[in-house]
Formats: structure tokens, sequence, C-alpha cells
């Protein structure tokens, strides 16, 4: 019971068109036609729980999601390939020093990288460093809770 380990993993094939502008988009975002077909997305997170006492728990949760897609634009434009991978880490401490009160404090790091660019962007290359850190304070007051962060 101290130690969770669970994995998801999930896979989608498919195709899709995408709705048309409506007004007040301008005319030639209005009658442009764009579609991806096919695309395929794979994801896999894993998350790691470890109960230190019962007034402290650890989280860590990694993840990884890789996305294709034949992108077609309006004619004359060719189709391209739209590939883009993201990975992260996301760690949690909670503790709770008295009953009714928890702490939580975070840390994450994500990579979105696009190496050929998305739909209005392509073919300019993306690569996207997220870093964040937090600190959240749960105060239960009966059946109310205050959080600050």
């Amino acid at each position: 019971e101290a130690v969770t380990l669970s994995l998801t993993a999930f896979a989608l094939y498919g195709d899709r068109e995408l709705e048309r502008a409506l007004p007040p988009a301008d005319a030639a975002t209005r009658n442009r036609i764009e579609a991806f077909d096919p695309f395929r997305n794979h994801i896999v997170v894993g998350k790691l729980r470890i109960n230190e006492s019962d007034t402290a728990a650890t989280d860590v949760i990694a993840s990884f999601a890789h996305r294709e897609y034949t992108f077609q634009p309006t004619p004359p434009l060719p189709a391209n390939m739209e590939r883009d991978w993201e990975y992260g880490l996301r760690l949690t401490q909670t503790l709770q020093p008295a009953r009714g009160n928890t702490l939580r404090f975070s840390g994450l790091f994500n990579r979105w990288e696009c190496p050929t660019g998305k739909r209005f962007f392509w073919p300019r290359p993306a690569d996207l460093w997220t870093y964040t850190a937090g600190v959240v304070d749960e105060q239960a007051f009966g059946r109310w809770r205050l959080n600050l962060g």
C-alpha cells in the first residue's frame, strides 16, 4: 500500500476534416478547406505514488506523446506531413502538517517538439520547453475549502 504504480497507453488512428470558418472571418479564411488524413496519436502516461506516511506522499508522473498528421491544405498548396512529440515529468510532494491543512509542492518539465511546424506555421519548426513550480496550501473548514497557491 505504500507504493502504487500505474501506466496508461492510448493509440488513435483515423482521419478528420476541419470545420470551415464562419463570419466575421475574412473571405480567404472562410473558403479554406483543410483536412488531416490520416492521423496517428500515441500517448503513454506513467504514475508512481509513494505514501511515506499518513501525512506525506510523493507523486511522479511521466508522459510521452507522438502525433503524425498528413495535412492537406486548400489547393494549390501541397500536402505535407506534420509530426510532433511531447514529453514531460511532474513531481508533487504532499504534506499534511495539521488536520484539515494540506501543503503541495510541485515542479514540472515539459518539452514539445514539432520539426515540421503546425498548420499555419508549416514549415517553421517549433521547440517549446516549459518549466513550472508551484506551492499550494489547502485549508479545510468543515465543508468549506480554501486554496491558496
